[in-house]
C-alpha cells in the first residue's frame, strides 16, 4: 500500500496519466477522433481563474485548461471511459456558466455529504445515475471514487492508499468535516488509479460494448444482455486481447459490432 505521506501532486504527471489512459482506450475500443487535445496555451474556453461561483483554485483551473478531453458532444451518445462512466468534457463548457451548476454536475452535492467539496478538489466525471463521482485532489495527489463498488476494490491488484481519512484527520491532513465523504470512497494515487482502470479492462471485468459503452461484470444484466457481454469478452480474447502484440483491434471492433447489433435494434 502507498502511504499518503509519500504522495505528491504534479500537474504535468496528471496530464500525462490521463492522456496515456485515453490512448489506452483508443488502442482497445474507442475512436481516436473522440480524444480532443488542447491547443498551445490551453483551452481558451476555460477561464484561467474559473467560472462565476465555481470557487476552485488556480491550480485546478490550470489543470482543466491543459487536460485532453473526450468529445462528449459527438453523436450518437456520450462515451464511457469506464463502466457507465462519462468523463466531463470541461473544454465544452460555456464561459458564462454558473459555477454552482458545474459543481452539481460533477460532485456529490453538499446536501448529500453534509459539506462542501474543497476548492482544491475537482470532479472528473458527470455525476448522475449511473455515472459515478470521481474526483481529483490537487493537494494530496489522489483520486477518489465516491461510493466505489466493493467488487472493484476486491479485484484491484494495484496499490491503493494506505490508511483511511480518519487517520488523515488525526494527522492534520484534512479537516474533520471532510472525513466522512472521503471514507465512502475508493482512494488511489493518481497514477495508480489509471493503472487500476487499465487492469480491469485487461481482465475484461470492464467490457466495451462497442466504441462508446462500457459495462462491468458485476452489475446484474438481463439474460440476453449478459449473453452479449460474454460474447464480446470471447471476441476480445479471440483477437488476442490483452496481448497488444497480438491484438487485432480493427477485426475485433468489426466482430463486436455484429455481435451487439441484435439487441441494439
Amino acid at each position: 500500500m502507498v502511504s499518503i505521506h509519500d504522495l505528491s501532486y504534479s500537474r504535468e504527471a496528471t496530464v500525462a496519466a490521463i492522456r496515456d489512459y485515453y490512448r489506452f482506450l483508443v488502442s482497445m475500443y474507442m475512436d481516436e477522433s473522440n480524444v480532443l487535445e488542447p491547443p498551445a496555451g490551453g483551452w481558451p474556453s476555460i477561464p484561467p481563474h474559473g467560472w462565476a461561483n465555481f470557487g476552485k483554485t488556480d491550480e485546478v483551473m490550470g489543470l482543466l485548461r491543459e487536460l485532453p478531453y473526450l468529445d462528449q458532444c459527438s453523436e450518437p451518445y456520450q462515451i464511457h471511459a469506464a463502466p457507465y462512466t462519462v468523463f466531463a468534457d470541461w473544454q465544452n463548457t460555456e464561459e458564462n456558466c454558473d459555477g454552482q451548476k458545474l459543481k452539481k454536475w460533477t460532485e456529490p452535492w453538499p446536501d448529500e455529504i453534509q459539506c462542501e467539496i474543497p476548492a482544491h478538489i475537482v470532479g472528473l466525471t458527470a455525476y448522475n445515475d449511473p455515472s459515478p463521482a470521481i474526483l481529483l485532489d490537487t493537494e494530496l495527489g489522489v483520486i477518489y471514487w465516491y461510493e466505489c463498488s466493493g467488487k472493484l476494490e476486491e479485484n484491484d491488484e494495484t496499490e491503493g492508499v494506505q490508511g483511511d481519512p480518519y487517520a488523515w484527520e488525526e494527522d492534520g491532513l484534512i479537516p474533520e468535516d471532510q472525513v466522512e465523504w472521503r471514507g465512502a470512497c475508493g482512494i488511489w494515487s493518481i497514477e495508480n488509479f489509471f493503472k487500476m482502470l487499465k487492469e480491469q479492462f485487461r481482465k475484461l471485468n470492464f467490457v466495451p460494448i462497442g466504441p462508446r459503452e462500457v459495462q462491468d461484470v458485476w452489475v446484474g444484466q438481463a439474460d440476453e444482455l449478459k449473453e452479449t457481454q460474454v460474447a464480446v469478452q470471447n471476441i476480445y480474447r479471440k483477437h488476442g486481447w490483452p496481448d497488444m502484440a497480438r491484438f487485432n483491434r480493427e477485426a475485433c471492433r468489426a466482430e463486436v459490432k455484429l455481435a451487439i447489433r441484435p439487441w441494439q435494434n
